[in-house]
């Protein structure tokens, strides 16, 4: 492949990214408008017409954050966020029944365990995959590539043993945890950036995003901690976290998008 083609491949595989959060979006808000109306989370349309769209998008979004190569620690990061996308996707939340408990409809066990055994299965090849590549990596950044392996093995095996182990909890906390873990790696990467973008004008930008997720992404906690104390800020808090968060990344990404435009990232 040629140099001019890998940085439109670069760049086609970024714009697509921002194109998948347009699509969740765009089907999120028809079922709001046409549909079951206003949930409290994205989560809770996975149990609504939305749902090819939230796992097919999940996918998508995971297996492209783990194929783009970021800079330094930021690969690390995007790497650990495209394998936790999935699991969003294959365990999903508790529907709340009618008197106010939280349960999985039939079959829901089962799914998961397929689902699971699956992703294990793509990420042990993954993982030989990335191993083998470490062998044509120069020595020079020989380093940095086996700390980012070491920590996507230790994150796919923490999973995959707590799901061995018990996979009771598993189904019922994994979805929040890898959720958790997805929007707190978008607050990292932004943060990461603000402090080594190449735009002097860029940067305040950066900055700017960096601070408004992080401070989005406190709120979200202290939110968290009153709907757990009974004590629900408002509804539909939640839903509105994950969307001020996706809309900050999506900003973030599209700007760093243009920042290494004719670079391909490197």
């Amino acid at each position: 492949m040629s140099d001019v083609s890998a940085v439109r491949t670069y760049r086609y595989l970024r714009i697509g990214i921002v194109a998948l959060v347009v699509l969740l979006g765009a089907s999120v808000l028809r079922e709001m408008i046409w549909g079951v109306g206003w949930l409290g989370s994205i989560s809770e349309y996975y149990y609504s017409p939305v749902r090819n769209v939230f796992v097919g998008v999940l996918f998508a979004t995971g297996l492209s954050l783990v194929v783009i190569k970021g800079h330094g620690v930021e690969d690390a990061l995007l790497n650990g966020a495209g394998i936790l996308a999935p699991i969003i996707a294959v365990v999903p939340m508790q529907l709340e029944s009618g008197d106010g408990t939280y349960a999985f409809p039939a079959g829901t066990s089962e799914a998961v365990a397929n689902n699971v055994v699956s992703l294990a299965v793509v990420a042990l090849v993954g993982l030989a995959f990335a191993a083998w590549t470490l062998t044509r990596v120069r020595s020079a950044d020989r380093a940095a590539a086996e700390r980012g392996l070491a920590g996507a093995v230790v994150l796919i095996a923490a999973f995959l043993l707590w799901f061995l182990v018990d996979s009771g909890s598993f189904e019922r906390a994994a979805h929040f945890v890898a959720a958790i873990g997805l929007f707190g790696i978008f607050v990292v990467v932004a943060w990461i950036n603000s402090d080594q973008t190449l735009m002097s004008r860029g940067a305040i930008v950066y900055r700017a995003i960096s601070i408004g997720m992080a401070v989005i992404a406190l709120i979200a906690v202290v939110f968290g901690v009153l709907e757990l104390t009974d004590h629900r800020p408002f509804d539909h808090w939640l839903f509105v976290v994950e969307m001020l968060l996706l809309g900050l990344f999506s900003a973030f990404w599209l700007l760093q998008t243009f920042e290494y435009w004719d670079e391909g990232g490197a």
